[in-house]
């Protein structure tokens, strides 16, 4: 898997401009009194390196702070929605820059959902750029509501320095089967992007 913040200048010249770049966004914000305030970037960028493994694409380098957090939750924090779509639009022109034309971004946080859409309409004057997002959640069948049950489960399923035990949530089984079900329909869908 080619990471492309461990790139060196020639590395950057040699790569195959016909490779997808896969962007991870995510946010920094309160989630329970057991997950990380990282929790949406590590889930995003987690699922991103996997499918990037399966389907020989480029990691792009991940955007962390996302917007709409509660400033009310302790550690969160957001950036406005304006700072948010120019900087998802000012990254993927750079992509393009380099002949890049095939770029997905994999969000972990929804209430990015909306902003990373106008980012993607801002930058249809790029003709031959295809461009596509999702949120994780939209690869397995459950529901995943903020801070419950499932994003725990596939936290945990990514993030080894956590443990099951630890959480007292969260069903072994069940976080390998939704982990395995997202893979799985998140290279389908890269594969055939």
């Amino acid at each position: 898997m080619i990471e492309w913040e461990k790139l060196t200048i020639p590395g950057i010249s040699k790569l195959d401009k016909t490779m997808k770049v896969i962007i991870p966004v995510g946010s920094i914000e309160a989630h329970n009194d057991f997950l990380p305030l990282n929790t949406d970037n590590i889930i995003s960028q987690g699922f991103a390196k996997i499918a990037c493994e399966k389907t020989n694409s480029i990691l792009g380098a991940p955007i962390t702070i996302g917007h709409g957090s509660s400033i009310d939750d302790p550690g969160t924090i957001s950036i406005s929605e304006k700072i948010l779509k120019e900087m998802i639009k000012e990254v993927c022109r750079e992509y393009y820059s380099y002949g890049f034309r095939k770029i997905f971004i994999l969000n972990g946080h929804g209430k990015n959902r909306e902003i990373i859409d106008q980012a993607i309409r801002d930058l249809s004057d790029l003709k031959d750029l295809k461009i596509d997002s999702a949120g994780w959640w939209k690869f397995t069948k459950e529901r995943v509501p903020h801070t419950g049950k499932v994003e725990t489960e596939v936290f945990l399923m990514i993030n080894k320095d956590y443990s099951f035990e630890d959480s007292k949530i969260g069903d072994k089984e069940n976080a390998e089967r939704i982990y395995e079900e997202v893979v799985e329909n998140l290279t389908s869908y890269l594969n055939n992007f």
